[in-house]
């Protein structure tokens, strides 16, 4: 399955929390949010994933 991932900066840059989508094919959402979780590293929040 297709899940969109919301990820977004902990600290601001400039005052902004740059933040996106991040698109990743899984089994479940858990396993979305994990796989995102450590390609994006502790500088990212990441958010309940979404199915497409």
């Amino acid at each position: 399955m297709l899940f969109v991932v919301p990820v977004q900066l902990i600290v601001p840059i400039a005052g902004d929390r740059y933040g996106h989508g991040v698109e990743v094919d899984a089994d479940n959402w858990a396993e979305a949010m994990a796989d995102v979780l450590i390609a994006v590293g502790p500088d990212w929040e990441v958010s309940e994933p979404f199915r497409c």
